[in-house]
């Protein structure tokens, strides 16, 4: 090494040195105050507790109380209603220029009107007025009356009936209005049904001043039926007997049926009349004198 090495090497080792001694000066914090550092102490040992078995959880079933509602059933008309039926019956209160028509009408629990159509032959071509019946499950009679009738005239007629489900006709009968004289040419009417009541007119017994016994024989095609007397001055009769009952049978009956209060020597007219459920029959028309 040469001499000017060597100084290098010296002035290195001084400056090394220099550096080194040199003190770090302190830090001042200004009006700083100590903070006393704790030492967290050791956790104290806490005595272990004996492990329990803990109760098992039973589950009871929830109860829910039931209410229960009651359900209306809707009701739902049978069949979804019905038509009506209907029977055309006898006439009555029978005049030269008017009577009154009959029948039997079952609604089956619908409103209903009805009416009768009429005229001299059997297509008719006149009518009553229609008339309303509310509605039943009965089979109920029925009159609407025709007027402006001609005398000594054969009249047809027949019963018809609607409501709401249908329509239904009547079997078609016939009579005659009285001549201009009184006289009838033929009141015997026809019926078709075989169940209604068979009837036939007999002689008068046991006639006085004011009483007579008026008498028929009756055949009910073992069905419970009705019968009476129309009696009168005048063919349109203007009186009845009672009406009396009798069982069903299918032997023919003889019946009988008393009036009083008559006008002596005086001429009646007599009718025997007979329903049942299928049906009104009459008889033709027969007449008396009561004794003076």
């Amino acid at each position: 090494m040469g001499i000017a090495g060597f100084i290098v090497v010296v002035v290195g080792i001084i400056i090394i040195v220099t550096v080194t001694n040199k003190k770090t000066p302190a830090v001042v914090v200004p009006d700083a105050t100590p903070v006393a550092v704790t030492t967290p102490s050791e956790p104290k040992s806490v005595a272990e507790e004996p492990y329990v078995q803990p109760e098992p959880v039973v589950s009871l079933p929830v109860v829910v109380p039931v209410i229960k509602t009651p359900v209306k059933t809707p009701t739902v008309p049978s069949s979804a209603g019905r038509a009506p039926t209907v029977s055309t019956l006898g006439t009555s209160s029978l005049s030269s220029g008017g009577v009154v028509l009959n029948g039997l009408l079952n609604t089956h629990n619908a409103e209903t009107y009805y009416s009768f159509q009429y005229g001299t032959t059997s297509t008719f071509g006149l009518s009553t007025r229609f008339a309303p019946i509310d509605g039943s499950n009965a089979t109920v009679a029925v009159t609407l009356a025709a007027a402006d009738l001609t005398p000594g005239t054969t009249y047809y007629y027949r019963l018809n009936a609607q409501n709401a489900f249908g329509k239904a006709q009547g079997e078609t009968r016939n009579f005659s209005t009285p001549n201009a004289n009184g006289t009838i040419v033929s009141n015997q009417t026809t019926f078709t049904d075989p169940r209604a009541p068979g009837v036939v007119t007999q002689e008068v017994s046991s006639i006085s001043q004011n009483e007579a016994v008026l008498n028929g024989r009756l055949v009910t095609h073992n069905v419970e039926t009705y019968y009476s007397f129309k009696y009168g001055t005048t063919p349109s009769f203007g009186l009845e007997t009672r009406v009396a009952p009798i069982a069903g049978s299918n032997d023919p009956s003889d019946i009988t049926l008393a009036v009083f209060n008559l006008s002596p020597n005086t001429v009646y007219y007599y009718q025997l009349h007979a329903h049942n459920q299928y049906g009104i029959v009459s008889d033709s028309i027969h007449q008396f004198t009561t004794a003076r």
